[in-house]
């Protein structure tokens, strides 16, 4: 809503933002929302919590889960879970993010944004559609992605499942950007550029798990 908070500002959550609820079965959830009238943050309007960077050439394993609402928009796409860059100085400002989880309500698309170029242009830059999977709403959707962030193919490692199906599995393919840091994992919601006509919208998020190395 326009403003960035440490942990330690913010323990309980931001009212009317980020809350935990109760959901449809009784079981506590954080609840993440957005509203057509908050301001811009870095690009768009946002409700978002994220991890520390991962780093390069390091398996890591993440399981996380959401539930859309039945009042979702029609033709809303909204990002709810992606992996973030910390780009270098002079990389082409528009590449697309190492990771992208978006959804219009009926289908889930998964985007990879890669470029083992250490200064990313609009030519180098590149991205490719993963998956787009149907979903439905008022439901728990379970997410499990492992990854080795790599822009040396022989290191890269990218799997993918939803529900306990899987969806993706790649190895000796580039899927990151070469930057000084490794993306770090955000979820919640947010509407690039507010292309969204709303008023209010929440999903609701639950079940986060990451661990690196082997997960036993």
């Amino acid at each position: 809503n326009g403003r960035g908070y440490e942990p330690s500002a913010a323990p309980d959550g931001v009212p009317g933002h980020i809350e935990i609820v109760t959901d449809t079965n009784g079981a506590r959830a954080l609840q993440m929302s957005i509203f057509g009238v908050d301001p811009y943050t870095y690009g768009g309007i946002r409700s978002e919590i994220r991890s520390d960077s991962d780093e390069f050439d390091i398996v890591y394993w993440y399981r996380w889960r959401f539930q859309l609402p039945e009042s979702w928009p029609e033709g809303l796409w909204l990002v709810v879970s992606q992996w973030h860059g910390v780009w270098d100085e002079g990389d082409y400002p528009d590449r697309f993010e190492t990771m992208i989880y978006r959804t219009n309500g009926e289908f889930l698309e998964i985007w990879n944004g890669f470029d083992p170029a250490r200064i990313s242009t609009e030519m180098t830059a590149a991205r490719r559609l993963i998956g787009r999977h149907r979903i439905e709403r008022e439901r728990w959707i379970e997410l499990i992605q492992v990854h080795r962030w790599s822009v040396d193919p022989d290191m890269a490692l990218l799997a993918i499942w939803m529900d306990r199906e899987m969806l993706f599995s790649e190895n000796k393919h580039v899927n990151t950007f070469n930057d000084p840091e490794g993306p770090y994992f955000k979820f919640g919601l947010y509407d690039y550029g507010h292309k969204g006509n709303f008023k209010e919208i929440s999903v609701l998020f639950d079940g986060f798990v990451t661990s690196d190395g082997e997960c036993r």
